[in-house]
């Protein structure tokens, strides 16, 4: 259970083949049922959500956070109803229904419990921060949105890890870039491919690719942009 769980981490965000992430979480959660082991089943969940949001499956997201948000009412670890609200909060947002992420969101936020929940290879609260600022923004205050995502990325770097380090940096930018704050959005583009780890990140790539294009673009310099 735990080998498969590994693989489909390291996966995950060294550029893994999308079936084969998908069959290792499938795999883990099959013995981790089989052996009545909660506790890694809702771990395994937290990944699974993970992979189902980065392939585009929002639905299935959504259903795999109510499942989680479902068992963690009968979990003793509290910090799991957390994740779940943040979980749900991910899949609204993505689906578009912004008042039902912020309020997932703000629930989360407002439980007691710990905060800095390492998962999958990803700190969840910076995660949630990430999607939170892009909620703020759609929902109309773009300078709180800013806060928020400066703050995923002063978290990611007090934590040192390099998975949370680049997905903050990487999925804050489009926040700047929608604000119309190119300089930040060019900062953490460049900080972004100046790590060191940058480059064994490969499922990371294609998307800092398209960041970059766009703020080219918006700087006037299309073609190179393009």
């Amino acid at each position: 259970m735990l080998l498969q769980e590994t693989l489909a981490a390291a996966a995950m965000w060294t550029g893994g083949g999308g079936t084969d992430i998908r069959a290792a979480i499938t795999r883990a959660l099959a013995i981790a049922h089989q052996l009545g082991e909660t506790s890694n089943r809702l771990r395994l969940l937290v990944g699974l959500h993970i992979f189902l949001v980065r392939a585009g499956d929002f639905r299935a997201s959504l259903a795999v956070a109510e499942e989680l948000e479902t068992a963690a009412r009968t979990s003793n670890d509290l910090s799991y109803r957390v994740v779940a609200d943040w979980m749900l909060g991910g899949s609204h947002h993505f689906l578009g229904d912004q008042q039902a992420a912020e309020r997932d969101f703000q629930e989360g936020f407002g439980r007691a419990g710990p905060r800095n929940l390492h998962l999958f290879g990803l700190d969840y609260h910076v995660r949630a921060l990430v999607t939170y600022a892009r909620v703020l923004w759609l929902a109309g205050r773009p300078d709180r949105a800013k806060v928020i995502a400066q703050d995923a990325i002063g978290e990611a770097a007090a934590s040192g890890r390099s998975v949370d380090v680049c997905f903050a940096l990487l999925y804050s930018a489009p926040v700047f870039l929608w604000c119309g704050d190119w300089s930040a959005a060019e900062t953490s583009l460049a900080k972004l491919k100046q790590h060191s780890n940058w480059q064994a990140l490969l499922s990371f790539h294609t998307t800092g690719l398209a960041l970059e294009g766009e703020l080219l673009v918006h700087r006037g310099e299309t073609e190179r942009g393009t």
